[in-house]
């Protein structure tokens, strides 16, 4: 918890001194991390470990399948948009009152 609170402390600094950069730097590592987050794969090569489990070594992104998992991110997308929308709102209609009081 002190962590994710500190993470939030220096990033809102950083927003504040810093806007245009912080967020190409952000936009940077979502963009970067995309190839690992990708959720649909194939696995190319796989190997047994220690266990006897079946682990994938190299797997290569493929395009979406038009089945539950897509409609299930594709909704996980919609609603952090809205969310995201929501909160712009929320925090300008506060600034707006704190401008008036």
């Amino acid at each position: 918890m002190v962590g994710l609170l500190s993470f939030v402390r220096v990033l809102g600094w950083l927003f504040k001194r810093y806007h245009d950069e912080t967020l190409t730097a952000l936009t940077g590592i979502v963009l970067g991390s995309l190839n690992k987050i990708w959720p649909w794969k194939e696995t190319v090569k796989s190997v047994l470990n220690r266990h006897g489990e079946l682990v994938p070594v190299v797997q290569v992104n493929v395009a979406p399948h038009w089945d539950g998992a897509f409609w299930g991110v594709a909704a996980c997308i919609l609603t952090g948009f809205v969310a995201a929308l929501l909160l712009n709102r929320s925090e300008a209609r506060m600034v707006d009152l704190e401008e008036k009081l």
